[in-house]
């Protein structure tokens, strides 16, 4: 998926309601006002309007795109975990 930006992805969400939930007059819309750009696929799109359902912005989720777990490496977690 290419990356889009914050203006892109309101437009996408906001005109995903305006036309009445169709990802087909969706990018219809789309190729209208942005003539030279390339359409998002209709999974790009379906997953920001998720997204934002779900948290409720089309940011970057910055602490899901967190590549390294968070570990508690405690002498009491180890020894908790050699116990079991």
């Amino acid at each position: 998926m290419s990356r889009y930006s914050i203006e892109d992805r309101i437009f996408i969400v906001k005109n995903w309601y305006q036309t009445g939930e169709s990802p087909a007059n969706l990018l219809r819309r789309w190729s209208s006002t942005f003539k030279n750009r390339p359409k998002p696929s209709k999974s790009t799109v379906l997953d920001l309007v998720a997204k934002f359902e779900r948290i409720g912005t089309v940011a970057d989720d910055r602490e899901a795109m967190r590549t390294t777990p968070v570990t508690a490496r405690t002498p009491e977690n180890i020894q908790a975990s050699r116990e079991i």
